[in-house]
């Protein structure tokens, strides 16, 4: 693609000052079709685009400083923050989506989907303790985008479970 007569490499970020630099990033996330989260290195939701607000039901202002437990099962919480815990004492920092399933306001769940980035500030890669503390304070959190993948999943032919043969028990 060739670039027009006098055109610069200066980018649309550089060219604003801050409030429109902050508006044209608000109108970029809220365009987006998935939800996107930050959450601190508490688990409180920072910040949540519209995607986020429509799918859970609740208020932006009823997310915003809650911990991310509104929406989820403690298994889920405790899954996601060992893979944290993973990608921090490792040198991988992208991974599968973690799949689960999202509380909304009205008691419904819905299944979705996570690509997860961690949010660490300067080169501090310290698992962060009970608490979500690093002894270096690199780790501030994650940044989130969330699709619902609800209907793909009811689409999908049902997988039953076997149970394991019982085992003769010999004493």
């Amino acid at each position: 693609m060739e670039r027009a007569t006098g055109e610069t490499d200066v980018n649309c970020w550089e060219e604003a000052d801050a409030p429109e630099a902050l508006q044209r990033y608000r109108t970029l996330v809220n365009s987006v079709d998935d939800g996107i989260y930050q959450l601190d290195r508490e688990g409180r939701f920072v910040a949540v685009n519209d995607t986020i607000v429509e799918m859970t039901g609740y208020a932006r202002e009823e997310l915003l400083g809650e911990p991310a437990s509104l929406l989820l099962d403690e298994d889920d919480i405790e899954r996601i923050d060992r893979e944290i815990r993973r990608r921090l004492s490792s040198d991988e920092p992208d991974a599968e989506a973690i799949e689960f399933a999202a509380h909304t306001a009205d008691g419904d769940e819905i299944d979705c989907e996570l690509q997860l980035s961690l949010l660490v500030d300067g080169e501090a890669s310290e698992a962060p303790r009970e608490g979500g503390e690093t002894a270096d304070g690199g780790f501030q959190g994650t940044v989130g985008v969330v699709r619902d993948i609800t209907d793909r999943n009811r689409a999908a032919p049902q997988r039953t479970r076997t149970a394991a043969p019982a085992r003769a028990r010999f004493d």
